[in-house]
């Protein structure tokens, strides 16, 4: 599924989470992912993105934990980020979006300050 976000339907939930794979390094490199919840690990998803490119995938939620995470590996090196699933300064269901970052040899999860409207 490409970026973007559903018809929303309830009030103040975090509905998708738009994950960002960036590839800074000289070589194609496949990136593996998934969701943690208080349910468990979802299913891993893999991308596989071009050197010096990134490439934008939109996540479904599972659970209904207030905080999630996400692990991504590229080659050996692992990389884990924390979102929030509840935020109490919204009133409408939002969107999340992380970065996962990876270099020739180090990887990055990161928060962008600006997250994307639903």
């Amino acid at each position: 599924m490409l970026a973007g976000c559903p018809d929303l339907v309830t009030d103040g939930e975090l509905v998708e989470l738009e994950l960002e794979l960036q590839n800074r390094a000289d070589t194609a490199h496949i990136f593996s992912f998934a969701i943690e919840t208080a349910d468990g690990l979802s299913e891993w998803n893999q991308r596989d993105v071009e050197p010096n490119d990134r490439e934008t995938v939109s996540l479904s939620l599972p659970g209904d934990g207030t905080e999630e995470r996400i692990h991504a590996v590229v080659n050996d090196e692992v990389g884990v980020g924390v979102f929030r699933m509840e935020r109490t300064d919204v009133e409408r269901d939002y969107c999340a979006k992380m970065i996962v970052r990876y270099t020739d040899s180090e990887i990055d999860v990161l928060t962008p300050e600006d997250q994307p409207d639903c």
